[in-house]
């Protein structure tokens, strides 16, 4: 699928970036690798844009997002994603899901 990066912002100024393709998506590295982020809350926006991203299906079409990805390091208190579609939809059913990835839940569990 296609994907390029627009903006990233930290605390609502620019903040240098790069896009790493892995496995069936991307790693957005923010910042440099030699600055040291100081303690404390943070917000950061990402702007992206993408295509074929709609799996379509015999009974119905389907957007599937990740929004903030898997296997962070640290705790995201909280995230929001914005989705613009080229043209308005009506949408029939809808889920949203929250919480460990399926595996990440699975190796807990064991533990």
């Amino acid at each position: 699928v296609g994907f390029e990066l627009l903006e990233t912002l930290r605390n609502g100024l620019s903040d240098p970036a790069s896009v790493e393709r892995v496995g069936n998506g991307v790693r957005i590295r923010i910042g440099r690798a030699d600055t040291l982020i100081p303690v404390g809350d943070h917000r950061y926006v990402i702007r992206y844009r993408t295509d074929r991203q709609i799996g379509r299906f015999e009974d119905f079409d389907e957007l599937y997002w990740n929004a903030t990805g898997n296997g962070w390091a640290f705790p995201i208190d909280r995230a929001e994603a914005t989705i613009r579609l080229p043209r308005q939809v009506r949408f029939g059913q809808r889920a949203a899901y929250t919480g460990l990835h399926a595996a990440a839940a699975a190796g807990n569990a064991a533990e």
